[in-house]
């Protein structure tokens, strides 16, 4: 015998049931990334008034973007020529660069390269010197040298400047 269509059934539940209840279901986790990638993009194009990033302007793309074409094989005749392709600072230690136009030095080097490190405040090991003698807690540096830190290089920081 068969059964007219909107009336057939899995494990009791009508198949309009199961579908009005899939359907949501099944597009939830589309919709939920569609949310995110939404909001990373609207927060990623968001400029605090009266400062600039630093780095490349959006409009422009990496000096890197070019960087394997044939204009930059050096042939065995050719006597080999330097310049620079690309400039980076590395504003916080261990973690991604930013690529620049050009960059100003201080007396420690390029301006903003290395200006910052994670740290992290351990308690100081307990000694037997003195009973009343509180443990002061160490900083120690976190780099991506370290194990357990090495994709402190995902971390992709922003520097904003003040205008003016």
């Amino acid at each position: 015998m068969i059964e007219e269509l909107g009336h057939h059934s899995f494990l009791g539940v009508r198949v309009e049931q199961m579908i009005l209840v899939l359907y949501p279901l099944i597009l939830m986790p589309a919709i939920a990334l569609w949310l995110r990638e939404l909001r990373y993009n609207q927060a990623k194009n968001l400029a605090p008034k009266g400062y600039t990033k630093l780095g490349l302007s959006s409009s422009t793309s990496s000096h890197l973007t070019d960087e394997g074409d044939e204009k930059y094989t050096i042939q065995d005749s050719q006597k080999p020529t330097w310049s620079v392709k690309a400039l980076f600072v590395h504003p916080i230690k261990s973690c991604a660069g930013v690529e620049v136009e050009s960059a100003a030095l201080d007396g420690a080097g390029f301006l903003w390269d290395r200006k910052f490190a994670f740290a992290e405040l351990l308690p100081s090991p307990k000694t037997n010197s003195s009973p009343n003698e509180q443990p002061k807690p160490k900083w120690t540096f976190r780099t991506l040298r370290q194990p357990g830190y090495e994709k402190m290089t995902k971390i992709r920081p922003e520097i904003w400047l003040k205008n003016g």
